[in-house]
């Protein structure tokens, strides 16, 4: 099952050009309490909060004149429900069609290396 959310974008253009969206935070703190449950055990908070990794450290973008596009803007995306228990963190998967076309238009791959995902914790 996919349910809408939204998130604001933010910028950070230095060192490795990385873009997050942040998410609301009692989203993620109601699927890290399930996860923990379904665990038996507590998983970390992710470093950064409730976000989404839009771009990943993938090095100087080539359209940098279309950086900081919707900087601070709220964005769309839906979140499956069904939680990915990974090697060392549990996730949702996301999707969305505004980030694909934000990455097309700095000059990326549509989907970042890892995939759309929301952390919900990283196992302790």
């Amino acid at each position: 099952m996919w349910f809408r959310s939204e998130g604001s974008l933010k910028y950070y253009p230095w060192g490795d050009w990385w873009v997050i969206m942040n998410c609301c935070e009692e989203l993620l703190r109601y699927y890290r309490t399930g996860a923990e449950r379904q665990l038996g055990m507590r998983l970390q908070k992710p470093k950064h909060g409730a976000h989404i990794s839009v771009v990943r450290g993938e090095g100087e973008p080539k359209n940098k004149d279309r950086w900081f596009y919707k900087d601070g803007e709220l964005v769309s995306f839906e979140y499956s429900t069904a939680l990915v228990f990974g090697e060392t963190h549990v996730w949702l998967p996301v999707r969305s069609e505004e980030l694909v076309k934000l990455r097309t238009r700095l000059g990326l791959t549509e989907q970042p290396p890892y995939g759309f995902h929301l952390t919900v914790g990283r196992y302790t």
